[in-house]
């Protein structure tokens, strides 16, 4: 779930939170401990409009294990994104207005080798498609928006 704040058709701060789980079988990894560290290196976030806007606030390093689900959070800030203008009287968000589309983070993972002598890293990106709805509500023109989300992956 994302809220931010809409004045007049733009938003300074639009927060997403999300947590990512990351398979990582593309990669080559006969040789390489079961442990892995994963670090985010940017974020992408697409609106229904076809404006992208990147992040590298709020991006995670975390750890997993092949063969198993990892999960990672992700809790960071796009500035400046655009967003439809309230309508109506009482102003609400309207329903076919701007909302989030597509999600994508890019990662580094890194492998150590059996023994710990080679280490690699692997660069991934993983993407999201997003269907969300939008609530909102303003007074002349500035208000909040609150987008819930359902994520797939892309």
């Amino acid at each position: 779930m994302s809220v931010a704040t809409n004045a007049n058709g733009s938003a300074a701060l639009f927060p997403f939170v999300v947590t990512a789980n990351v398979n990582a079988s593309s990669c080559d990894l006969s040789l390489f401990k079961p442990a892995y560290t994963a670090i985010m290196t940017s974020a992408t976030l697409t609106m229904s409009d076809g404006s992208t806007y990147k992040s590298n606030l709020g991006l995670g390093t975390g750890v997993g294990t092949l063969g198993s689900i990892s999960a990672f959070a992700f809790a960071g800030n796009f500035s400046n994104v655009t967003l439809s203008k309230f309508t109506g009287f009482p102003q609400t968000y309207p329903s076919g207005g701007i909302r989030p589309t597509k999600f994508c983070i890019d990662f580094n993972f890194i492998f150590i080798g059996l023994p710990s002598l080679i280490e690699i890293t692997c660069p991934q990106t993983l993407c999201w498609n997003i269907s969300s709805t939008a609530v909102g509500k303003g007074v002349a023109g500035i208000g909040a928006v609150t987008f819930t989300s359902l994520l797939t992956p892309a």
